[in-house]
């Protein structure tokens, strides 16, 4: 019998290491039709948004990288074949938790501008071929501001991260996607950063450390006598995480559920996640017009 296989191209060594387990787990082995569905292990990059975006400025190296891994997922195939379904998947960091949409827009140029240079030489029948298969096999996604905000979802995620068991976060809202500490303990350190990063020479005066999961995480388990490390304690946290708990309201993580439901529009099935609101920005859903026009699965 045939397969259907994904590959995720990720910009993380704990997503390298751990995220296809945690996806796959709310999966079935199977799609709609029967067809057995392979989780290939992932592809990684260097990360696309460790540096603020400007909105219509040509999309940098590591943005064309990500873009060419992508295609190569879905048009070659790292053995030979072809990939089904390529997602690619980027952290937004505090550089860019602002502004999903520039971020897909670079994505957009860079896959737009590295698709036209495979294509070229090739005939127009070749090309329509492959701008297909780009169309229904790609996609990307974001998580905001980072993987390690979901942790804060299930207190037990945040315990195999390394926190006490006793850990109680002090966060302004239940969406972890839009991440902001209230703690006093980590308040001060932020206080401190902020002005840091605002005085510096690039003067990133919209930095926002209390916005920073990871840095968070890593105070917590300090307080634990512990030292945070991604590919051990984030790994032990994700690998089992129960996403569909992540969400605490329907307008919550939107993000998320546009990654979720681009992976069960994949299967067949409805998405594992409770009903709520996907985001605009990387939901296939919210684009105007045919779809034989959008460049990717879920952006134009």
């Amino acid at each position: 019998m045939t397969e259907r296989r994904i590959r995720l191209v990720v910009t993380g060594d704990l997503e390298r290491k751990a995220l296809v387990r945690s996806l796959r787990q709310h999966f079935p082995q199977e799609d709609l039709h029967g067809t057995p569905v392979t989780w290939l292990p992932p592809r990684k990059t260097n990360g696309v948004t460790t540096h603020r975006l400007r909105a219509n400025a040509s999309p940098s190296n590591p943005m064309c990288t990500l873009a060419r891994a992508v295609l190569a997922e879905a048009l070659d195939g790292a053995d030979g074949k072809p990939a089904d379904l390529v997602v690619a998947i980027d952290d937004l960091e505090l550089h860019n938790v602002d502004q999903p949409a520039v971020v897909c827009q670079h994505f957009v140029a860079a896959t737009h501008q590295e698709l036209e240079r495979r294509l070229r030489g090739l005939l127009s029948g070749e090309q329509d071929a492959a701008r297909a298969r780009v169309r229904e096999r790609c996609s990307f996604h974001l998580l905001s501001p980072m993987i390690e905000s979901t942790f804060f979802g299930e207190k037990a995620a945040l315990v195999r991260a390394g926190c006490a068991p006793t850990v109680s976060p002090a966060l302004r809202t239940t969406d972890w996607e839009d991440f902001w500490c209230t703690d006093p303990s980590f308040l001060l350190r932020s206080t401190e950063v902020n002005a840091a990063k605002a005085a510096a020479p690039l003067a990133n005066s919209w930095w926002r450390e209390e916005r920073h999961a990871k840095h968070y995480l890593e105070h917590l388990v300090s307080d634990h006598d512990g030292f945070y490390e991604e590919t051990v304690g984030g790994a032990r946290a994700l690998e089992p995480l129960t996403w569909p708990t992540v969400p605490r309201q329907p307008t919550e993580c939107p993000l998320i559920r546009a990654l979720f439901d681009d992976l069960a529009n994949f299967f067949g099935i409805f998405s594992p996640l409770p009903s709520g609101t996907p985001s605009p920005h990387t939901c296939a859903s919210g684009i105007p017009g045919p779809r034989s026009t959008r460049l990717l699965r879920n952006l134009p």
